[in-house]
């Protein structure tokens, strides 16, 4: 009996595993531009989430100076202290929460997977206004332009392999 004569054999009948490069595809060269975005994009979130917790939290004596300054401004005053406070909660809340999808588009960015995950926390981020005022919406804004010049460094969804789908 010859064993080399099996060997083969079961060799062809294991399936052949492709270790073949299409060179066709072009290889992505890996730059830091995700991981800048990805940082930008957590600091803006957290920024815009301090900002959201600081419109929550506002004290009786802010909202009275508020209110004072309308009245000076000789507006007519249809609002009320009540309605004033519903409305810095309401814009607290929505800091919060779009802050939370930068955040989590800042984490796929420095993980380099799901770019339009990414795009969206920075768009969301450009809403965000931070504090101090504005410092959330000019980091998500950079961020943005970053994430669109680096799209071709993240992954899709159905490939693992670095290269670029076409």
């Amino acid at each position: 009996m010859d064993t080399t004569n099996n060997l083969s054999e079961n060799q062809s009948m294991q399936p052949k595993q492709s270790t073949d490069v299409d060179p066709y595809v072009p290889l992505v060269q890996k730059t830091s531009r995700p991981l800048i975005a990805g940082v930008l994009l957590l600091l803006s979130g957290l920024l815009g989430i301090l900002n959201g917790i600081n419109y929550l939290t506002l004290d009786q004596s802010t909202i009275d100076s508020i209110m004072i300054y309308m009245q000076s401004m000789n507006l007519p005053m249809t609002i009320t202290e009540e309605t004033l406070r519903q409305i810095y909660t309401l814009c607290g809340t929505t800091f919060i929460i779009l802050s939370i999808f930068t955040i989590l588009g800042g984490v796929v960015s420095i993980k380099r997977k799901l770019w339009g995950l990414a795009l969206t926390g920075s768009i969301l981020g450009l809403f965000t206004i931070g504090y101090p005022p504005f410092s959330s919406t000019i980091l998500a804004f950079i961020a943005l332009i970053i994430l669109i010049l680096a799209r071709k460094e993240f992954q899709s969804a159905n490939s693992d392999t670095g290269r670029i789908n076409t």
